[in-house]
């Protein structure tokens, strides 16, 4: 196992947290999340199996079910040719938290060269599959100073 952190700014301060920082490569700087996909398959495409799985979640989803990658996993035994399974609650589907093969990473750079940034129609182009999580408030974001404090609030009765 292997946990990279994708950031583009304050790298000393995640390289405390995880020693593998990866920043997104020059050609795909300022294209979003799909950009730390593409870089992230660039650099360690020689370190990885055929077989192997990838595990993404934004950094902004701080309460994700600690079961995600079993949960996800389970769509895959299901359906063998699958290649990506992604979470879904009530609110609806959440693209950025998915799970992977490797292998499938590979058509992202080519997805940015055609102009596309977004996650959801990266994965259409795949044979995937959403996978519901009945905890709707597990993909609450924490991207705005008001909603961090809403999700402290939690964690401080937790």
């Amino acid at each position: 196992h292997t946990l990279t952190i994708s950031a583009n700014r304050h790298l000393a301060q995640y390289s405390n947290l995880q020693n593998q920082v990866l920043p997104d490569a020059p050609q795909w700087q300022g294209m979003g999340p799909l950009a730390a996909l593409a870089s992230w398959h660039a650099a360690y495409q020689h370190t990885w199996q055929a077989d192997d799985w990838a595990m993404v979640t934004p950094c902004d989803v701080p309460l994700l079910p600690p079961d995600s990658v079993v949960s996800l996993m389970r769509a895959f035994t299901s359906q063998p040719n699958l290649q990506i399974a992604y979470a879904e609650s009530a609110s609806g589907i959440h693209p950025a938290v998915f799970l992977a093969r490797v292998s499938a990473l590979a058509s992202v750079a080519d997805y940015l060269a055609q102009g596309q940034r977004r996650v959801r129609g990266w994965i259409t182009q795949h044979t995937a599959q959403a996978v519901f999580f009945h905890d709707d408030a597990a993909f609450a974001n924490a991207n705005t100073p008001e909603a961090l404090q809403r999700l402290e609030h939690i964690f401080d009765y937790a």
